[in-house]
């Protein structure tokens, strides 16, 4: 910036990113001094070296608001955790189904965690049942990524949403097999139906 330059000729491009020519270094920077701007070597690796007119405080200002303009807009996608028993209830089923059904619609990744305790390790199949009932009641919803592995005391399952196909979509055929249903009803009730 400014003098730096690797060689005495550079290439210079002016304010308003107009090409001033090949020039003599010396004459770069009173060109620059002159506007009251800086001299920005914009690529050194070229022949001769391009070379640019602008205010440094400025281009830093305004590359840091791109950026944090960027990262607004990037999505961040999460883990969520929910957790079963081996014996849940009806109820208590539909009502984490319901939670993991939101999850997934907002793009996150959920773990599905069936947590035994006491005598209730002798029953692992029962954990592996509700598994499955949740992989079946949800195959149009989300895919399995990781399946069914086996910790200390407990059973896990982590499932991401079907990047092909949109959660909406999905109420919307579940209305078409059952006209009766409100969307919000058929989103709930006929995709997380346990079949006990």
């Amino acid at each position: 910036m400014n003098g730096d330059p690797s060689t005495s000729k550079v290439r210079v491009t002016g304010l308003n990113k107009e090409l001033l020519g090949t020039m003599n270094l010396e004459e770069a920077l009173n060109i620059s001094k002159r506007l009251d701007t800086d001299l920005i070597e914009t690529s050194p690796n070229s022949f001769p070296p391009a070379c640019c007119l602008m205010d440094h405080g400025k281009y830093k200002y305004r590359s840091s608001k791109k950026k944090q303009k960027d990262k607004a807009k990037q999505k961040t996608m999460q883990t969520k955790e929910v957790k079963f028993t081996p014996n849940i209830g009806k109820k208590d089923y539909r009502i984490k189904m319901r939670q993991l059904v939101s999850f997934l619609e907002k793009g996150n990744k959920v773990k599905v965690i069936v947590k035994f305790k006491g005598r209730e390790l002798c029953f692992k199949y029962m954990g592996f049942e509700i598994l499955k009932d949740i992989q079946t009641d949800l195959s149009g919803l989300c895919s399995v990524e990781h399946s069914k592995r086996k910790e200390d005391k407990t059973i896990s399952m982590l499932l991401t949403t079907l990047n092909q196909r949109k959660p909406k979509q999905h109420k919307v055929e579940c209305i078409k097999r059952n006209p009766n249903l409100t969307e919000a009803q058929s989103s709930v009730s006929s995709v997380i139906e346990p079949d006990v």
